[in-house]
């Protein structure tokens, strides 16, 4: 699902190869998101929901117990593509193996001209906090994320 991120970008391929191809920009805490919107998914049942910014050109992935969906408009004009074979506990299982892949990176990720590695930051609120750092965060989400897809029927 997410790439290696590199010089304040992140690809995110959806649906393989010949899928949806997208990248996301460093206006946000990538890994923090995607993890927080699918622990709130999985654990209340609900389809996985979220809008990418490319910098204007922004993008909505919607995943569910029987597929995905990635909504862009191009031109003013929406583009709906479907994958019938993404849903959204696999891609909840992609994102984890992905983070874990590219851990240094992600610990490294700045959001804006906010260098979150070397600040605590509060993903909840966008603020910094005392309490967790970038990597402190990250590992918490991706266990409390690993534990509900393991509690998950897939």
């Amino acid at each position: 699902m997410l790439g290696e991120p590199k010089y304040g970008c992140t690809n995110i391929e959806i649906g393989g190869k010949d899928g949806f191809h997208g990248r996301a920009s460093d206006l946000y805490n990538v890994p923090v998101k995607c993890l927080n919107m699918f622990i709130e998914s999985i654990r209340n049942d609900n389809p996985a929901s979220m809008e990418f910014d490319r910098e204007s050109w922004p993008f909505i992935l919607t995943a569910t117990n029987f597929g995905s969906y990635v909504i862009e408009h191009i031109k003013e004009e929406p583009s709906i593509r479907y994958f019938e074979h993404v849903t959204r506990n696999s891609l909840a299982k992609e994102l984890v193996e992905d983070i874990e892949k590219y851990m240094d990176g992600w610990i490294d990720w700045t959001v804006g001209d906010e260098e979150f590695c070397r600040f605590n930051w509060n993903p909840d609120n966008n603020e910094k906090d005392s309490n967790m750092s970038q990597k402190q965060t990250i590992e918490k989400k991706l266990e409390e994320l690993k534990i509900l897809i393991k509690e998950e029927t897939f």
